[in-house]
């Protein structure tokens, strides 16, 4: 099984919540990316 990866506006889209929110959330520890974009970051 693969998962598909998303960028963060497609994941907020997905859970109906902000970009600034998941940003927050990886800035307090309280949500990570699996994985970040050498590139965009």
């Amino acid at each position: 099984m693969s998962k598909e990866k998303l960028n963060i506006s497609e994941m907020a889209k997905l859970r109906g919540i902000s970009v600034d929110t998941l940003r927050y959330y990886d800035k307090i520890d309280l949500f990570k990316p699996s994985q970040v974009d050498e590139k965009t970051g």
